[in-house]
């Protein structure tokens, strides 16, 4: 025994010291072989500051370590980095040491950076490897081979992100093994992945948020067709088993996909812990059973020159499902549930969704559901949709801690058809879209002792009541009615009570009663708004009866005044507020003729920056208009669109106001000039406007134009659109009866000068000038 301790004890004494002897003997060579193969396969910028080489960073390989290595992407990228790692170690065979040529055959990765990234057009940043027929001759000079036969990543982060479909995936403690033979053109890769939290965004929507995956992958690669084939591959999100095949294949331009999951006979607590956060979150203290079935694909290619995307499919099946939480009285039971949902070319206009059953009970309480939508811009609609629920049963059982809900809330709704819109042209304005078809429906729907409090806030709406009915039966929107009745909403001091019933007919009859007072101060202690200042009293009024018919010249019976005093509003989007709003505004008819209808402004105003603005008008006879409408003022439409943020366009400039309008519509058509007190001025300084809709900035540099009688002249007009320049100088006649009556037609003398204009702005003309009504122009 003391004989074969003591042969043991030298045998590992000698192992160690070979260990630690061998890469000092390694000739040095050989290290500036490895690199030079590095530098030549790879035509990303490659830093590394020193190499050692050692058998203890990943024992018992013998590894070459370059430290603080550094490899930046392919064009267009190649200011980003790919891969950053403190130690990148490359595995060398053993054996090949005592050959003619060096073989590295493993590859590791420890507390890694990586980032993956492809621009708008498809163009990706790991395109960094130099292919073999370039490098066939170097090569086989080389004392160094690459053979990869194994890639370990360890605590590694990655981050992908995909501009162009747009999609973006973030990983932390990412641990991944792959083993095969890399160096063949066709191989088996057999994975293990783990990873500790995944992100999964697109369209910058939240799918998967701080979710665990555990998956073992077999795959094929075929490196001359860059074909990936998943053979058997099964993967755990959170507790959720997923088995996953399908193929993936690199095209000169884009992808071709074919992902197929399923998620089989699973218990239904699985596929809630695969839920994004939010709802995950909320259900953490409820017991969840059932049988659940999951299905879903990704087939088609992905090319982003010619916008094509794969297609997208999920279905779902739940059974026996039931969801209690021991804070609710009673548990969701018998739920029940077939999903169907399809998403072709990854087109929203093409969505398809058939909810051919849903249906669940609390108690006595139910919700029952059939539901199918096809598109969403035009959508054709179909549902079923019935239920019974008390929201304080149904808040309890979710867990939706960060709100109280009571009421009970009864519904019916059938609907089937399609809901259309459609461009039409109105006046001097450019378009207005309008309603065309809306589907056949029946609806009642009531909510009786509600109450909605955020608990992290003071106060609450603790009143909700109302009754609504609706129905259309042919499909036409002018045949809808609606109504809603026994109105009671009280949070505070405010309130709003009342009824409105509306019918879109011809007459288009309406019966209205609604009394509210807000103050807008309060909604911060009711409603979370983050980064909003609102201040303010609104009290509404509103009694209108009758139908409205312009031809038969018919307006509901009215009693209307609107007034806010002392109102403010800042947004987080602009640091200046709009202060000292005042609104003060009747309406009034008596006997339900457009003759003696009445609106009177006293006035709107508000102020910006320091810069006021008001504007009074006095309007009645709407058979033939009188009028009275002054304005004063200054408005900056760069702060106001900078305090509303309106998406799509970027806006700046100062309009200037001293105008008074005054006079009748029947003076101005029979052109009695002398009767009109028209005068005043409009400025408009510095306007430039950026949109989505005009591929180059329309620039008002200044403009003035005066009023007097029916006539506005244009005093001093000077604009430019893209590298076109022009002037306008002249007068328009007959403006007033124009605004007022729409067969009524524009009439002037309007010189120009013109120092450049491109042909290629044409088509701004062609978009602008089908909008207006015709000009009789001299």
């Amino acid at each position: 025994m003391k004989k074969f301790l003591t042969i043991f004890a030298i045998t590992i004494i000698s192992l160690i010291a070979l260990l630690i002897v061998i890469p000092y003997v390694i000739p040095q060579t050989i290290t500036k072989e490895i690199t030079q193969v590095i530098n030549k396969n790879i035509k990303g910028e490659v830093k590394f500051e020193s190499t050692n080489i050692s058998f203890f960073n990943h024992f018992p390989s013998l590894t070459l370590n370059l430290n603080e290595f550094l490899l930046k992407g392919s064009a267009p990228f190649q200011q980003d980095t790919l891969i950053y790692t403190k130690k990148l170690a490359l595995g060398i065979n053993l054996l090949s040491l005592f050959s003619k040529q060096v073989k590295i055959d493993q590859f590791y990765l420890d507390d890694a950076r990586i980032n993956i990234l492809s621009d708008e057009k498809g163009h990706a940043n790991y395109n960094v490897y130099e292919s073999k027929k370039e490098n066939t001759q170097n090569t086989s000079e080389s004392n160094t081979a690459i053979k990869i036969e194994g890639i370990f990543i360890n605590n590694s982060n990655l981050t992908y992100s995909d501009h162009s479909i747009p999609m973006l995936i973030r990983t932390k403690g990412l641990n991944y093994t792959g083993k095969g033979d890399l160096s063949n053109a066709i191989f088996d890769l057999k994975s293990n992945l783990s990873i500790h939290e995944m992100d999964v965004y697109y369209a910058n929507t939240p799918y998967l948020i701080k979710k665990k995956i555990n998956a073992n992958l077999i795959t094929k690669v075929n490196t001359n067709s860059l074909n990936l084939i998943f053979d058997e591959n099964n993967l755990m999100i959170n507790s959720l088993p997923i088995h996953f095949v399908g193929h993936f294949s690199f095209l000169k331009d884009g992808y071709d996909i074919d992902f197929r999951t399923k998620a089989k006979e699973t218990d239904l607590q699985n596929i809630f812990t695969a839920l994004p956060s939010e709802i995950a979150d909320k259900l953490e203290k409820t017991k969840v059973k059932g049988y659940a079935e999951i299905d879903a694909s990704l087939i088609g290619k992905y090319i982003a020159a010619t916008h094509s995307m794969p297609t997208l499919s999920f279905n779902m099946k739940v059974r026996d499902g039931s969801i209690s939480n021991p804070n609710a009285p009673e548990p969701i039971s018998n739920l029940f549930l077939n999903l169907k949902t399809k998403l072709p070319g990854l087109n929203t206009d093409s969505l398809l969704i058939n909810m051919d059953s849903l249906y669940f009970n609390i108690g006595k309480d139910y919700v029952a559901s059939v539901t199918k939508i096809k598109g969403l811009s035009a959508p054709e609609i179909y549902t079923d949709t019935r239920s019974n629920i008390d929201l304080a049963k149904w808040a309890k059982v979710v867990n939706m801690d960060n709100l109280k809900l009571k009421g009970r809330l009864n519904i019916n709704l059938k609907a089937d058809g399609k809901y259309t819109k459609k461009v039409q042209h109105s006046g001097i304005r450019q378009v207005d879209t309008v309603i065309a078809t809306v589907p056949k429906f029946s609806l009642k729907a009531s909510l009786t002792d509600g109450y909605f409090k955020y608990p992290v806030l003071p106060a609450a709406i603790d009143k909700i009541n109302f009754n609504i009915t609706g129905s259309n039966t042919d499909g036409d929107y002018k045949s809808t009615r609606l109504a809603i009745e026994n109105i009671d909403i009280r949070a505070l001091n405010n309130y709003i009570r009342g009824f409105a019933k509306i019918q879109t007919a011809a007459h288009m009859p309406v019966d209205i009663q609604l009394k509210s007072l807000i103050n807008f101060a309060d909604i911060k202690n009711i409603y979370p708004v983050k980064g909003y200042e609102l201040s303010g009293i609104m009290d509404i009024d509103l009694q209108s009866k009758g139908p409205y018919n312009k031809i038969k010249k018919l307006f509901p019976v009215t009693t209307a005044s609107i007034k806010l005093n002392n109102g403010r509003i800042k947004t987080p989007n602009f640091d200046q507020p709009l202060e000292q709003i005042k609104i003060d505004a009747d309406l009034i008819n008596s006997d339900g003729t457009l003759k003696n209808t009445k609106l009177n402004i006293k006035p709107i105003s508000f102020q910006m920056a320091g810069q006021p603005f008001m504007m009074k008008a006095d309007v009645h006879n709407f058979e033939n208009i009188a009028y009275s409408v002054s304005s004063k003022g200054t408005i900056d439409i760069g702060k106001m669109y900078k305090l509303f943020a309106v998406k799509g366009y970027q806006v700046n400039g100062v309009i200037l106001a001293d105008v008074l309008f005054k006079g009748s519509q029947s003076d101005a058509l029979a052109r009695r000039y002398n009767k009109l007190q028209n005068n005043g001025t409009i400025r408009i300084k510095d306007l430039n406007i950026q949109s989505d809709l005009f591929p180059k900035s329309f620039l008002i540099k200044n403009g003035v134009f005066s009023f007097r009688q029916d006539k506005m002249n244009f005093d001093e007009f000077n604009a430019t659109y893209g590298q076109s320049d022009f002037k306008l100088n002249g007068s328009l006649n007959n403006v007033i009866n124009y605004v007022l009556n729409d067969k009524a037609k524009l009439e002037g003398i309007l010189s120009s000068a013109v120092s450049k204009f491109w042909l290629t702005n044409l088509w701004f003309m062609q978009m602008v000038a089908p909008q207006l009504r015709p000009l009789q122009m001299v």
